[in-house]
């Protein structure tokens, strides 16, 4: 969490032309890599970074530990997949449970959204099961 508060202002910057809540990128770094830029070495993944960018979506590496081009690149990410859930699962609708299956989108994938926000991580099989969720508490961190 201090990490990230050090880099609240690369974190503001790129949630500012997205729309998006910048404690949910802090808290997306945060349960990705303790918001350190490391690279994933277990797991099923194969994510860079402080946000995981995965190279299977087709992040380089380099990209991902560029702090203030990948906080850019998964804000945006953040924002299709928030559009995602507002426009495609109609029971998702206050804004903490928006956050919550777009946090799940980012772990996931969008399409193992269920329409029911009733617990989310375990109908999607979020890492642990716990990962959206995790993401929420931590939001109330920043």
């Amino acid at each position: 969490i201090e990490r990230a508060n050090e880099q609240m202002n690369i974190i503001t910057s790129a949630v500012r032309n997205n729309g998006i809540d910048p404690r949910l990128l802090a808290a997306i770094g945060v349960r990705e890599s303790g918001f350190q830029s490391v690279d994933q070495t277990a797991g099923a993944g194969h994510g860079f970074g402080v946000f995981q960018l995965d190279a299977g979506q087709g992040y380089s590496s380099e990209d991902a530990h560029n702090l203030s081009l990948a906080a850019n690149l998964t804000a945006a990410h953040l924002r299709s997949d928030m559009d995602r859930v507002t426009n495609h699962r109609p029971t998702v609708v206050s804004a903490g449970a928006v956050n919550l299956a777009t946090a799940v989108a980012y772990n996931r994938g969008f399409g193992s959204v269920p329409d029911n926000p009733v617990n989310m991580d375990q109908a999607a099989g979020t890492a642990h099961l716990n990962y959206g969720i995790s993401v929420i508490e931590l939001m109330s961190c920043f």
